[in-house]
Formats: structure tokens, C-alpha cells, sequence
């Protein structure tokens, strides 16, 4: 057995032993059924132990409890019986659940290791019991109650002296309990002396006077019943020497031979007035006995032996019944017994016990004595010359009833004041024990503090200091600031922290005041270092009271890298979390941990649906086993990978992303987690297929442009190369479209490149190329020619399907197409020389009259060569001095005088001599050179009307404008600037412009024509009639000249219909205020009837040719219409 199961037992036979040793003696003063008394040492015994030792001892408790009330219950009875066991287990059960109760109840509110030294512990120890008591006095009462043992008349009583009795036993023997059992021993030990000893000898004080009060009391008591019995032997001797006395009466007369009637009045005579005798009864020798009453049985019938006794006898016998309260007195007469039943005058049962016994033959009359009663009075009667006994004793009733109580006052008195005794003993040596143990501690730990003071903060390795609030100066600081501040100790508690700390005084000083209060422990500075470095610093700092003031503990960290870290970690953060390309981090088992918001945008998946799962539910299903394989091999060799990859959103959408693997080990190399980065690259897939369709295809028409059919051109040219067939170019121009552009605008003419386009493409084979350099101007390549017949048809169709009229909103348009041809490889063998080719083959069918196809031959290319020659001899025209100027008159009809001058560029070219106007313009209007030729031409006719204005002041000098040039001029108001920088006015001036400027109008050409009129120049319709007019552009744009075409003016003498028309212009344009000016006049006739319509001014050969500015100049003002 090992040594706590040894001690278990112990302790548990000891419970028992305790049990049984204070219990048996305390139910000696139990005050009903041997059960209830009023106080039960073994309850407090029950309920410390419990408390004090823990539920362990429930089982010794039990033991104790039923062998102690079985036993009791055996001694009362002296019988051993089912009640008896009964009583002790349900009692046991009781008293068990009481101290159970009652421990547990005392450790939640008080605590298992109290000491009871507050009087707040004693407090909840008065209130817990008192209920935890109701418990044993519960259950008991109504358990015996229920076997019999206690009556109902007995229950109150009964179950208030077991609750009293087991709250005292509570009260005054816990803290002895205490004492031996509780914890912790160093301190209960102690009160072995203080606590125990005075508690056990008041006790034994109050229980000596207790029995001293007790045994005075029984001794009055008994006094008192023995003066009672005495009265009451003597009422029963009275009693039956007067029912002797009526005997004797009764055997007189019935010895003179009385008849029964006679009997029956003798009897009824002597028997009145006494209740106590029952019957007479006369029993002769021979016959039949009498009996009065009638009514009563014959009692003597089979006491023949008593008769015969009495007889033998010759005086009074009494003998008993089986009724206990009925006695017969027989007394002999002659010729038989005269007999009497009486009853003993005694009220025995609740009160007496008593018994009468005939001294002389031991014979007991009657007895009320319980088994195991013994007589404690015996009085000495006598009558009818026999001695008898009369034995009595009280029952407990009489003498609970006849008691004083005042021992019990006493014991009650004793335990409480013991209980009192026990809380003020506890309270006292608790407190001073509490007292001496506190003030040890403090010490100690005072002892422990100072020492942990120095340890940490002499040598602990991070920063203190001890700084006084009032003035910041440090008083103390460890060895650790001394080598963070770079300072030695003595320079360091000569130094104030104003001196450390970068934060201005006052805000210094409300931070040592915040930390002071504790309003704020934790604070972030900048303390300079001796070195000069400012490093940022954490510091927690809160008051001490240390040599006899506060001061401040302050513990200094430094956080610059910290800070650093956190800045870092905040940017990396913030890259995370904006970053506009998604981020998911997978864990090594392949499930996904973190994701940014870029991805939920992406994928459609939130944080929490996306976390914890599998990256496979992104599959698109797009890329087979071997891709991700290929992936995996890459990115366990390599560690990362890096593609495009087509992934699911979680609408089920496909989308392509540019995918980014990398992997993360940890120190050991092992993989941690990878992180994929990725991108929606969806726009821009559209936005490479938007600008590769851009940069191959034409905006307008959809056809390959320029780049795809230079790709087309040379895959073609591999490809006939390798099959030895042949293909043809075709390079198409739409004739006079722009004219239908200018007349018509911008949208009309997009409408019809877009139906040009349709036809071009429905009159050639799916497999040929048609495609869109650029305005007007298309290509088509007839690959796999097996006949040259068939470029000739396709060429054919083309130029049929052109021909036929355009529908372009309520308007019908009229156009051709001039074809180029060239071959491969007969004409050429490389794309550059084939386009050139095809183009020169088209300009050659424009030469032809347009509406047709021209082959490429080699005229073509010497043609070709030339007109680049001229370009470039043009481009050095203006810095060579080539170009010049000739004026043609422009007469007043009314007048005949010369008002104004058109001015004619003329290029004179050294090696070409004069170069025509309609063979360089077009080339520059192709080139751009229009912009620089018209702003030379009309800063020279300026300077030319500035000098003519002086010898006529009103006159105008006109200059032709390209419409490029209002289209596209590059400097803007240029021409006016420079009119305000020669000083001559707008009005000297007039721009000639065709009709399709104004029908082409833009914003920009608005806007020019704008300035010209805010300027004062004027503005001239050049060859009106030619194109398509529109009245409402002549309004709109407030058109000061119409010039009549030389076409018109020409046929005027032989054509009513040229002159009708010519007379309709004339009084349309003075109808709208426009003065009109006739061109190509060359005739009289031509003269007056342009005077008869009342054309305003004419312009012709009649008047002059354009001449030199000099020979204008002398001219000028002296010309008149006669000439």
C-alpha cells in the first residue's frame, strides 16, 4: 500500500472514529425518539472535512453517520429489524448530501484555502450554513417520519431541534476541524493554541454547567413525580378499600340466600356514583352465577383457580384480566364469591408508567411499563388485609414537559458563545497572522523588487532611463542608454531630456505629464545621439516613487529600422492591395491563402470563396494535360514560369491573362508558398487585333490597306515564283470623284468609296486581292493567271461596274475608274516596281480620257522618271528664283477703266524653258509645295497692289487659291499678318476660290474664310458654272465677285443658249448683291453683250495678255474699254 493510500485511510477511519465518538454522546440529549438534540458535533465534523479535505471524504462521512444512527435506533429498541437499517441509510444518505452540500457551498463562496481572517469570509460562512443545515433536517425528519418513528404531533419539534442542533455542531466545531485539517498547515497549525485550546475549554465550561443544570433538574423532576405517585397510591388504596367495603355489603346479603332480582337492586344501589366499577357478579357453589349489569360477559368463567383460591383464603383476593385496565376483587362468602370488576384510578401511557403487585403471591395486578423501563418510585399500599406495590416511572413526555429548560439555555448559550469565541479568535489571529504574513511578503518582495530593479535595469540590454518630471533632468540611466546615446553615464545625469529629445520643450513637458498621470504610457520621439544621428524611438514610460518623489520610468526603444520595415511593409501593403494585376498566393499543398482585390475583379471570386481553394477551378479547359505539365517542369527546375494562358472568371467566361509564377522557400530551401501574378489582358488582345486590323485593313471600307497589300504583293510574288505562273496588278483611280468629295462633302463621298469598293471586289474572284491604298486610288491583284484574256474581263467588269450611277442619298453620282496594268514578271520582279508600273499604267488611261485601262509599257517608265524630275526641279523653284508673276487686266465695263488685276504664276525652268501652269500645279497640289508657292505668290502680289494703290487707290490685285491651301494651311492668318506688316489694307486683295471650297466647307475653312472677311479681303467664285453650284453657299458665305467661265463666255455670239445663261448668272448674282466678272473675253461682240446683260467686268485677250509687272504698271489707269 502505498503512502497517500495509507493517509487516505487514515483519514477516513479517523472521520468515522470522530464521527461515532461525538455523535453517540450528543444523542444522549436527544430530545425526541432518541434522534433530535440540540447540538450535533458530528454535523461541523461532517461539513469541515469536506471543506477542509475535498469530496474524498463523502465515503467516511456515510460509514459514520450509519453505523452512529443505526446503532442508536438499535439501543432504543433492542431489535435489529428492516426499520432499524432503514433508518440508519436514510439517515447516513442525509447527513452525507448535507456535509456535501455544505463543503461545496463554503469553497465556491469563501474559497478551499481561506483562512478566515476577514470578516467577510465569517459573514458567508453564517449565511451558507444555516441553509446548508436544512438539508440532514430535511430529509431526516421526514424519513423517520415516514418509518413511524416520529409522529406527526412530534414533526415540528422534532425537525427544528435537528436543524438547531446541527447548526450549533456546525458552528462550534468547524473551526476545530479547521485547525487539524485546514490548508495551508502553516497557518492553522499556529491556531492549534490561539483558536483551539480557548474554544475547547469553553466548551468544556458550558457542558460541566450544562450537566450540572441537567442533573439539578432531573432531581426536581423526580421530586415532584414523587410526590405524585405517592397521591396516586394512595387513590388507588382508596379505591379499592371502598369497593372492598361494597363486597362485604354484597356477601351479607347474599349469603341470607337473595334472589337475583334482589341482587340486581343491592348492586345497582351500592355501584352508583362510581364509574371505576364495571360489574357484580355473585358465584354460587351450585348454580347458575348472577352478573350486574346483564349486559356484561361473565369475566370469571374459566378462573376457577382464583375461586378457589379466594375460597382457600377466606379474605379479599384480586386477580387481573386480559384487560390490562380491568382488575376483579373476590371476596368468599357462604354458599360461594361475591366478585367485583374495577379499574385502577391511574392515567398511565403519555405521562406515568406505573404497575400494582401483590406483594405476598408477586401476582401484577396491572403494568404500563415499555420493555426496557424500569420503576423508579415504589409505593407501599394496603387493603383487604393484603400488602400490594405500586411501582411507577415518568415517561419522557412528563419530564420534557415538567423540565426548566434552563440547561438547555445554558448549552445553547455555551455553543454560541464558543462559536463567537471561535469567529473572534479566527479574525484575530487571522489578522494578525495576515498582518505578519503581508508585511513579510512586502518585505520581501520590496527585497525582490529592488533586487529585480537593479537586474533590469542595471543590466538589461534595452534602454532606461529615470527621468524627473519636473525639471526633465535624468537621474538615473543603464548602461544600454549609455551606448545607444553614445553619452558616459556622468555626462548622461548632468544632461536634461530636452537635450535628447528633438520634440519642442512644451510638447516634451506634456508628455512626461501625460505619462505621470497614465494618461498615456507609450509615446514615438526623436532622440539626437551624441553622434548627431536622430533615430526614431519608442518609449514606454509611467511614474515610480522612488527617493521620496515621482519619477519617470522610461524604457527607450529604437524603432528606425522598425519603422523602416513598417514603411516598407505599408508599400508593400498598398501595392497589394491596388495593384491592378491580380495576386494569389498558393500554400505547398496547393490551396490558396491570400488574394488582392484585383483579383475578385478579375476572376469574379471573392476573398472568402477564393480562399482555401484550388486554383484548378480557374481552368479554362483551353490547354491540354501537356501545357500544364510543361508549366510544372519549368516551375519545379527553374522555380518560375511565365505566359499566356486562356482561364475561366466565375461566370463561366473564357478570358486570356499574362500569367506569372514564382516560388518562395523557406531558409532550408523548401517550398513555402508560390505566388502567381496575372493580368486580364482581354482589352489588349482586342486592342492588338484592333490596331493589327488598323494596320492592315482600311478604316472605311474594310479592305487590306496599303501594308496588307504589300504583304499580299510580295507573298504573291513568292509564290508565282515557285509555281512559274503569272499574276497581274491593277492600280484603279476613280475619276472625278473628287469632285462628287468637294460638291457633295466628306460623307457622301465616304458613302461612295464604300459602294466603289463592293463593286470592285464583286467584279473579281474571291482568291484575288482588292485592297485600298488611300482616297481614291485601289489596287487588285489576279493571281494564278493561266490566260492573258482574263485580266483584260476583270479589267472590263471593273471599269463597267464603275460606270453605272451612284445612289448617295436623294443625289445620283456619276464616276469612272482608270485602270493600270502591269504583269509579273514580264514587267517587273519586286513589289516596288510593279506598283510604280501599275501606277504610271493608270495615269497613262487618265491621258486616254479616262474610263479605260492602259498596260504598263516601257514609254511608261520614261514618263515616270521625268515627272520626277519636274517634282524635284520644283522643289527648287522658289530658291532659285523661277517663279514670277504676270497680271492680266480686269476692266469696269461702265468705265472701261483697269480696276483691278488677276495675277498669273508662270514658271520659267532652265532646262525645260516655260513649264505650263497645268502640268506643275497638280504636281505641287500632289506634293505640298502649294502651301510655300502660295504664300510666295501672294506676298508679291501684295507688294504689287500696295505700289499700284498709290497711282489708283481703289484698286484690287486677285490671287488664285488652291483649295488645299484653305484646307490645309499651316500658318495660321499668315496672309493677313503679313498684310498688316506691309501696311496695306484687306481690301486690295481678292481670293479667287472654285465652287467646291465652298461645298467642301469644314470648320477650318470656315473659319478662314471668316478671317479673310473680318480683314477686309474679298473673295471671288473662279470659273463659276463649271461645277456644282449651290445658291445658298453664295449667301452663306457672303461671295463678293462670280467669274463667269470662258467656257460660257466663248459661245456667247453664237449660242442663245450660252447667252441666256450667261444673263441668268449675271442677274442671279446681283440679285444677291455679287458683283460678276466675265473671263476669256476676246471680241467686241463678246464685249457688248456682256454690257447689254450688265455684267460688271470683263477679263480677256481683247484687253491684254497677262504681261510683266512693269509693263502692267505702265498700263495701269490708262487702258478704257474702246481700245
Amino acid at each position: 500500500m502505498s503512502g497517500i493510500q495509507c493517509r487516505r485511510w487514515c483519514v477516513f477511519f479517523l472521520i468515522v472514529a470522530a464521527y461515532l465518538a461525538t455523535g453517540e454522546p450528543a444523542l444522549t440529549l436527544a430530545e425526541t425518539s432518541g434522534y433530535a438534540t440540540p447540538v450535533f458535533p458530528p454535523a461541523g465534523i461532517a461539513v469541515g472535512a469536506c471543506f477542509a479535505l475535498g469530496f474524498e471524504t463523502l465515503p467516511a462521512i456515510f460509514v459514520g453517520a450509519f453505523l452512529l444512527n443505526f446503532w442508536i435506533g438499535f439501543a432504543k429498541s433492542f431489535h435489529f429489524g428492516t426499520v432499524e437499517l432503514l433508518s440508519g441509510l436514510l439517515l447516513a444518505v442525509a447527513s452525507t448530501l448535507q456535509a456535501g452540500l455544505g463543503g461545496w457551498a463554503l469553497r465556491k463562496y469563501i474559497g478551499a484555502f481561506s483562512v478566515f481572517d476577514r470578516l467577510r469570509d465569517l459573514a458567508r460562512f453564517l449565511a451558507v450554513v444555516p441553509f446548508a443545515c436544512l438539508t440532514s433536517s430535511t430529509l431526516s425528519v421526514l424519513s423517520l417520519h415516514l418509518l413511524g418513528t416520529i409522529s406527526s404531533a412530534d414533526f415540528a419539534s422534532s425537525w427544528g431541534a435537528w436543524w438547531l442542533g446541527d447548526l450549533l455542531g456546525v458552528v462550534a466545531v468547524f473551526p476545530l476541524v479547521m485547525v487539524l485539517a485546514g490548508k495551508p498547515r502553516k497557518i492553522w497549525r499556529v491556531r492549534v493554541f490561539t483558536v483551539a485550546l480557548p474554544m475547547v475549554a469553553a466548551f468544556a465550561i458550558f457542558v460541566s454547567a450544562f450537566l450540572l443544570t441537567s442533573q439539578w433538574e432531573r432531581q426536581q423532576s423526580q421530586e415532584k413525580f414523587r410526590l405524585e405517585t405517592r397521591d396516586m397510591a394512595e387513590r388507588v388504596r382508596d379505591h379499592f378499600s371502598e369497593v372492598e367495603e361494597r363486597l362485604v355489603s354484597l356477601r351479607a346479603l347474599m349469603s341470607g340466600g337473595a334472589s337475583r332480582e334482589r341482587f340486581a337492586g343491592f348492586c345497582e344501589e351500592i355501584g352508583a356514583g362510581n364509574e371505576l366499577i364495571r360489574f357484580f357478579e355473585w358465584i354460587p357453589d351450585r348454580g347458575s352465577p348472577f352478573l350486574y349489569p346483564e349486559t356484561q360477559n361473565d369475566r370469571l368463567a374459566g378462573l376457577r383457580d382464583a375461586l378457589d383460591k379466594a375460597k382457600a383464603g377466606g379474605r379479599l383476593y384480586a386477580i387481573s384480566t386480559p384487560d390490562p385496565r380491568l382488575q376483579i376483587l373476590l371476596l368468599p362468602a357462604r354458599g360461594g364469591v361475591v366478585a367485583a370488576g374495577v379499574r385502577v384510578p391511574v392515567e398511565t401511557g403519555r405521562t406515568i408508567y406505573a404497575r400494582l403487585v401483590d406483594v405476598s403471591s408477586g401476582e401484577i395486578l396491572f403494568d404500563s411499563f415499555p420493555k426496557g423501563v424500569k420503576p423508579s418510585i415504589r409505593n407501599r399500599i394496603e387493603f383487604g388485609q393484603k400488602v400490594f406495590s405500586f411501582e411507577s416511572a415518568p415517561t419522557k413526555h412528563y419530564l420534557n414537559t415538567h423540565r426548566a429548560w434552563t440547561s438547555w439555555a445554558v448549552l445553547v448559550a455555551g455553543i454560541i458563545f464558543t462559536g463567537i469565541l471561535g469567529a473572534f479568535l479566527l479574525l484575530g489571529t487571522g489578522y494578525t497572522a495576515r498582518i505578519a504574513r503581508e508585511v513579510g511578503e512586502r518585505t520581501e518582495a520590496l527585497r525582490k523588487s529592488e533586487f529585480r530593479y537593479q537586474q533590469m535595469f542595471e543590466t538589461n540590454a534595452a534602454v532606461k532611463l529615470l527621468i524627473d518630471p519636473k525639471d526633465g533632468s535624468i537621474v538615473d540611466a543603464n548602461a544600454a542608454a549609455e551606448r545607444f546615446y553614445g553619452y558616459s553615464h556622468e555626462a548622461l545625469l548632468a544632461m536634461k531630456i530636452y537635450e535628447i529629445n528633438i520634440m519642442e520643450e512644451g510638447e516634451t513637458r506634456q508628455s512626461m505629464q501625460d505619462a505621470r498621470t497614465g494618461e498615456n504610457p507609450s509615446f514615438h520621439f526623436r532622440h539626437r545621439l551624441h553622434s548627431g544621428e536622430i533615430r526614431d524611438v519608442e518609449v514606454y514610460s509611467g511614474p515610480v516613487d522612488l527617493e521620496g518623489g515621482t519619477l519617470l520610468y522610461s524604457i527607450v526603444h529604437d524603432i528606425t529600422d522598425r519603422k523602416k520595415t513598417e514603411e516598407t511593409l505599408r508599400l508593400y501593403t498598398s501595392v497589394f492591395e491596388s495593384s491592378s494585376e491580380a495576386v494569389m498566393v498558393v500554400d505547398r499543398d496547393g490551396k490558396i491563402v491570400e488574394v488582392n482585390p484585383a483579383f475578385t475583379l478579375i476572376t469574379g471570386y471573392s476573398a472568402e470563396e477564393a480562399k482555401g481553394g484550388n486554383p484548378a477551378m480557374l481552368q479554362s479547359g483551353r490547354q491540354d494535360a501537356a501545357f500544364y505539365r510543361d508549366m510544372w517542369r519549368e516551375l519545379e527546375e527553374f522555380g518560375h514560369w511565365q505566359g499566356e494562358i486562356w482561364n475561366r472568371r466565375k461566370n463561366g467566361e473564357i478570358y486570356p491573362e499574362w500569367l506569372t509564377i514564382n516560388t518562395i522557400c523557406d531558409a532550408d530551401g523548401n517550398l513555402r508558398e508560390r505566388v502567381a501574378i496575372f493580368s486580364d489582358i482581354s482589352k489588349k488582345k482586342e486592342a492588338e487585333t484592333e490596331v493589327w486590323r488598323q494596320a492592315n485593313f482600311d478604316a472605311l471600307t474594310g479592305l487590306p490597306n496599303r501594308n496588307m497589300f504589300r504583304d499580299r504583293l510580295d507573298f504573291e510574288i513568292r509564290k508565282a515564283a515557285r509555281s512559274g505562273l503569272t499574276f497581274a496588278l491593277l492600280f484603279i483611280d476613280l475619276d472625278r470623284f473628287k469632285e462628287v468629295n468637294d460638291t457633295l462633302g466628306h460623307e457622301a463621298g465616304d458613302r461612295l468609296l464604300l459602294e466603289a469598293a463592293s463593286r470592285i471586289a464583286s467584279a473579281v474572284r474571291e482568291s484575288d486581292t482588292v485592297a485600298r491604298l488611300g482616297g481614291d486610288e485601289f489596287t487588285v491583284i489576279l493571281s494564278d493567271l493561266r490566260e492573258d484574256a482574263h485580266v483584260e474581263n476583270a479589267a472590263s467588269a471593273i471599269i463597267a461596274r464603275l460606270a453605272e450611277p451612284f445612289v448617295l442619298g436623294e443625289e445620283l453620282a456619276y464616276i469612272s475608274g482608270s485602270i493600270g496594268i502591269t504583269l509579273y514578271p514580264s514587267d517587273a520582279s519586286n513589289s516596288a516596281e510593279l506598283v510604280k508600273n501599275a501606277d504610271q499604267a493608270m495615269y497613262v488611261a487618265k491621258g486616254l480620257g479616262k474610263n479605260r485601262f492602259a498596260y504598263f509599257t516601257p514609254a511608261l517608265q520614261e514618263a515616270a522618271l521625268e515627272r520626277m524630275k519636274l517634282i524635284a526641279e520644283l522643289r527648287n523653284a522658289i530658291a532659285n528664283g523661277e517663279f514670277r508673276l504676270l497680271y492680266q487686266p480686269i476692266v469696269d465695263l461702265v468705265t472701261g477703266k483697269i480696276v483691278k488685276a488677276e495675277a498669273l504664276l508662270r514658271w520659267g525652268n532652265p532646262r525645260r524653258g516655260e513649264v505650263s501652269p497645268g502640268e506643275f500645279i497638280p504636281l505641287a497640289e500632289e506634293t505640298g509645295l502649294i502651301h510655300e508657292i502660295g504664300d510666295w505668290v501672294f506676298r508679291e502680289a501684295a507688294l504689287r497692289a500696295r505700289e499700284w494703290r498709290q497711282t489708283c487707290e481703289s484698286f484690287q490685285v486677285s490671287v488664285n487659291s488652291s483649295p488645299l491651301q484653305l484646307m490645309y494651311q499651316t500658318s495660321e492668318n499668315a496672309w493677313i499678318s503679313y498684310l498688316e506688316e506691309i501696311g496695306l489694307e484687306g481690301g486690295a486683295i481678292v481670293v479667287e476660290i472654285t465652287e467646291g471650297v465652298l461645298l467642301h466647307a469644314d470648320s477650318a475653312v470656315i473659319e478662314r474664310l471668316g478671317e479673310f472677311r473680318k480683314a477686309g479681303i474679298q473673295i471671288a467664285i473662279d470659273d463659276f458654272g463649271t461645277g456644282y453650284s449651290a445658291l445658298a453657299y453664295l449667301r452663306k458665305f457672303e461671295i463678293d465677285y462670280l467669274k463667269i467661265d470662258r467656257s460660257f463666255v466663248s459661245g456667247i455670239e453664237s449660242s442663245p443658249d450660252g447667252q441666256s445663261l450667261s444673263r441668268a448668272i449675271t442677274a442671279m448674282a446681283h440679285s444677291l448683291g455679287i458683283e460678276v466678272v466675265a473671263e476669256g473675253v476676246e471680241t467686241r461682240g463678246q464685249e457688248r453683250i456682256l454690257f447689254d446683260i450688265e455684267c460688271d467686268y470683263v477679263q480677256g485677250y481683247l484687253f491684254s495678255r497677262p504681261v510683266e509687272a512693269d509693263e502692267f504698271g505702265k498700263m495701269l489707269c490708262g487702258l478704257d474699254g474702246a481700245k
